[in-house]
C-alpha cells in the first residue's frame, strides 16, 4: 500500500508590486558614511560620520528582504485575533522546542529599485535633546542618509505550498502599507512619521501540479509566461482575512501651533561653515524646509520638547525618571518609569506617534534674517570674530497630529494616570509654556496651541480588562480637549491620583 510522500508540491505562488516612499526612510546597513564634501562638522570640528543606507550592488538604497518579512509579521502580530495561521506561514522558531523549529513558507526578496529609475537621498542632521536642560545634549548631534519621498522600490515574494486563505493574510497585510491609519511602516523614525509606504499589487501568479508538464513541453522554465490569476479569485478570502484583524482603538489630536515671533529649525547643510570661505554667502543658521519649501517642525523636534516636558512633571510630583534601559520583554517594560512607558525606550516602540509640523498651503512663509554679536562676558562689550546671523521664519502656524495607540498602551497596563499626564502637556502646550527650535533664550519658538478637536477610533473594539478604572469618553474629551475636569468626577479624580502616586510599581 503506498502512502504520501513526507513532502510533495502542491502550489508556487509569485507575489510582485510596487512600494512607493510618503515619507522619508532610513534601513542602515550599520557602518558610517563620510561625504566631506558637505562640509558637515561634528562637535569636534571634525568631518561628520553619517549612518550610511543598506545600498545594493549598484550603490543603490534597497530594502532587505529580512526586514520587509520582519515588518509585515510584526503588524500582524500585532493586529491578529489569532496567530495561528501566522505561525504557520511565517514560521515558528519555538514549536515544541527550539530544536524542532518551523520555517515559514513565503520566500521574501529584497525590494529594488527598477533600472533607470532616480531614487533621491539627503543628509538628515538630527540631535538629541538633553530632557534637563532642555537644550541639545552634548556630543549628540548625528546625521543620517535618508532616501526622500517618491521612490519607487519593485517587490517579489514568493511562497512553496501555502493555501489561499495564507495567501489572502499576506496581500492583506500588503495593502496596510497603504493603510492611513494603521500603516506598516519601516526602518528608524518610525514614530515619527518615517518610513510611510504606498502599496501597490502589479502580478500574481499560480502554478499547481497539474500545470507543470504542459508549462515545461511549451520551452518555459520556472514563472516564464505564467498566466497572471485573477484576484477576484481571492476576494472572499481576503474578506475572510481582514475579519481576522482586530480594529484597533486609538485616539488623534490635532495640534495648531500659532507662533509669536521667530521660528527657526537649524538646517546644518544650508549654512556656511568657518574653514569654506566660497560659502559666506551663506548664513550662519538656515531654516529646515520642505520638498515644497516651507519651513517646518520635524516629528522628533515636537517629541524632544514633549517628553522633556513630561519628565519635568514627574519629577516635579517625585517620580524617579532615569536614562531608560533595553528592554525585551513585557514584565521589563512595565517595570519602565511613567515617560518611557507613553515615549518609548530601546526595546519599546513608543504608542505616542507624532507627524511632522507643516505650515497650511494657505500659509506663506515670511523670512527675516537677524544679526547677532556674541558679548564679551568680562568686558561686557562685544567679543571679536564673534558676529553671527540667522535667517528665521516668522509668525509661522504649523499644524500635526499627536496619535496614541491605546491598544499598545494598555499592554503596558498604565492606568488612568497616562491620560491626566497628556492632560498637563496639552495644558502647558495652549498656555505657551513649551519653545520648539532654534533660540529659545533669544526669544525663538514662542508658541501657543490650539487643540482639537480629538477623535475616538473603534473605542468598542478596546477590550475593557485594559481600560482606566471608571473610563468615560466625555472625561477624556474635556479634559484633553479643553483642560476641564467635569464636577466631582471620581474618574478624573482616580486618574490624577494616580498621576500623584510617587512610586512607579
Amino acid at each position: 500500500m503506498s502512502s504520501k510522500p513526507r513532502y510533495y508540491f502542491q502550489n508556487r505562488w509569485v507575489v510582485e508590486g510596487e512600494l512607493r516612499s510618503l515619507s522619508p526612510f532610513h534601513i542602515g546597513d550599520g557602518s558610517p558614511l563620510e561625504l566631506p564634501d558637505l562640509h558637515l562638522l561634528n562637535e569636534e570640528g571634525k568631518p561628520a560620520k553619517i549612518a550610511a543606507l543598506a545600498r545594493d550592488s549598484n550603490r543603490r538604497p534597497f530594502i532587505p528582504g529580512s526586514t520587509l518579512k520582519g515588518c509585515i509579521r510584526s503588524w500582524l502580530e500585532s493586529n491578529l485575533k489569532d496567530s495561528g495561521i501566522l505561525r504557520t506561514a511565517f514560521g515558528n522558531p519555538f514549536r515544541d522546542s527550539k530544536k524542532n523549529p518551523l520555517g515559514g513558507r513565503f520566500e521574501f526578496l529584497d525590494a529594488l529599485v527598477p533600472d533607470g529609475v532616480q531614487v533621491a537621498t539627503s543628509v538628515v542632521a538630527q540631535v538629541a535633546i538633553d530632557r534637563r536642560s532642555r537644550t541639545a545634549a552634548h556630543r549628540k548631534l548625528f546625521h543620517v542618509d535618508a532616501v526622500q519621498p517618491g521612490a519607487r522600490l519593485r517587490v517579489k515574494i514568493t511562497a512553496q505550498n501555502v493555501s489561499e486563505q495564507e495567501i489572502a493574510l499576506l496581500l492583506v497585510a500588503l495593502d496596510a502599507f497603504s493603510d492611513a491609519t494603521n500603516p506598516i511602516q519601516m526602518g528608524a523614525s518610525t514614530a515619527d512619521g518615517w518610513g510611510r509606504f504606498s502599496w501597490q499589487l502589479t502580478s500574481l501568479q499560480r502554478l499547481l501540479p497539474e500545470q507543470i508538464q504542459a508549462h515545461m513541453k511549451t520551452g518555459k522554465l520556472g514563472y516564464e509566461d505564467l498566466p497572471a490569476l485573477p484576484l477576484a479569485v481571492l476576494d472572499q478570502h481576503k474578506a475572510n482575512a481582514r475579519s481576522l484583524l482586530h480594529r484597533r482603538a486609538r485616539l488623534e489630536i490635532p495640534i495648531k501651533l500659532e507662533f509669536d515671533g521667530a521660528f527657526l529649525v537649524n538646517d546644518p547643510a544650508q549654512c556656511k561653515t568657518p574653514d569654506h570661505p566660497k560659502e559666506a554667502d551663506l548664513p550662519n543658521h538656515a531654516p529646515l524646509l520642505d520638498s515644497r519649501g516651507q519651513a517646518y517642525l520635524p516629528a522628533s523636534g515636537f517629541r524632544g520638547v514633549l517628553r522633556s516636558q513630561a519628565e519635568r512633571i514627574l519629577r516635579t510630583l517625585g517620580h524617579n525618571v532615569p536614562e531608560p534601559p533595553n528592554v525585551s520583554t513585557m514584565h521589563e517594560v512595565r517595570a519602565l518609569d511613567r515617560a518611557s512607558l507613553l515615549f518609548g525606550a530601546p526595546g519599546w516602540k513608543s504608542p505616542v506617534s507624532i507627524s511632522d509640523f507643516r505650515m497650511p498651503s494657505t500659509e506663506q512663509r515670511r523670512v527675516k534674517i537677524q544679526q547677532f554679536i556674541a558679548i564679551d562676558r568680562f568686558t561686557g562689550g562685544g567679543a571679536d570674530h564673534k558676529k553671527f546671523d540667522a535667517k528665521y521664519v516668522l509668525n509661522p502656524v504649523l499644524e500635526g497630529v499627536l496619535t496614541i495607540d491605546l491598544d499598545r498602551l494598555a499592554s503596558a497596563q498604565p492606568g488612568g494616570w497616562a491620560f491626566a499626564l497628556l492632560a498637563h502637556l496639552l495644558r502647558d502646550l495652549r498656555e505657551g509654556d513649551l519653545t520648539f527650535g532654534f533660540g529659545s533664550s533669544k526669544g525663538y519658538g514662542a508658541c501657543k496651541a490650539r487643540v482639537g478637536p480629538i477623535h475616538i477610533h473603534n473605542l468598542d473594539h478596546w477590550p475593557a480588562v485594559y481600560r482606566p478604572p471608571e473610563f468615560q469618553e466625555n472625561v477624556l474629551r474635556d479634559l484633553l480637549e479643553r483642560g476641564t475636569l467635569p464636577e466631582n468626577s471620581p474618574t478624573a479624580i482616580q486618574w490624577f491620583r494616580s498621576l500623584q502616586e510617587a512610586a512607579h510599581v
